[in-house]
């Protein structure tokens, strides 16, 4: 049995089931912030906090405890956009229980002052704030407030998640994204690697499965 304890926000999307899923096969204990806990299907080495990720009071219940906090979380549609302002919930909470830790996901369209991404990419990206101008600004903004803070933060982002070969493997780079697609398998291994991995503390790698 893993000793470490991890929160989880976002844990029943694509990402999210599959990642809670593997870390309780590895024997992690987790805390998972949940709007209906009866709805979830009790485990042993499974604590569900109810509530949102907006509710501040909820997220330092979630995070007590814990050893770090994953972020697999994704815009609900139809409301206004988010990301910002669970992550300044998540600084208090995470400040509040001396936790340093935090994994989160993001999309390629985020853009940080290292990346040379390749036209393609570039383009995508541009279209990405054409369409979705709040939501990617918001992004941005979550960047800059958790880049800024005592953290020991890893943004991971990703292209489009498929739901292939559980055995495909996925490649990590820092400076552009070089394929249209993950495999969700493959990239819940690469989160679990980070758990006690340095390698992209501070940083904010694409993670991709090559063609």
């Amino acid at each position: 049995m893993q000793s470490t304890t991890i929160a989880v926000i976002g844990d029943t999307g694509k990402i999210g089931s599959v990642l809670t899923q593997s870390l309780v096969e590895k024997g992690y204990k987790l805390k998972l912030l949940v709007r209906t806990p009866e709805k979830i299907s009790q485990n042993s080495s499974v604590v569900l906090v109810k509530g949102d990720a907006r509710d501040i009071d909820a997220l330092n219940e979630l995070v007590k405890g814990c050893d770090l906090l994953i972020n697999c979380i994704g815009q609900p549609k139809g409301e206004a956009p988010l990301f910002s302002l669970v992550a300044e919930n998540v600084l208090n909470a995470m400040s509040n229980q001396g936790l340093c830790r935090y994994i989160v996901i993001a999309g390629l369209g985020l853009e940080i002052e290292t990346d040379k991404k390749r036209f393609v990419t570039k383009f995508l990206t541009r279209f990405m704030h054409f369409v979705l101008p709040s939501i990617m600004n918001d992004k941005k903004l979550e960047f800059k407030l958790i880049a800024g803070s005592s953290l020991d933060w890893t943004f991971i982002r990703i292209p489009k998640v498929t739901l292939s070969s559980p055995n495909k493997a996925v490649t990590a780079n820092e400076s552009d994204c070089l394929s249209w697609k993950v495999n969700v398998y493959g990239l819940v291994e690469f989160m679990i690697s980070q758990i006690e991995s340095q390698e992209y503390v501070k940083k904010a790698p694409f993670v991709f499965s090559m063609p």
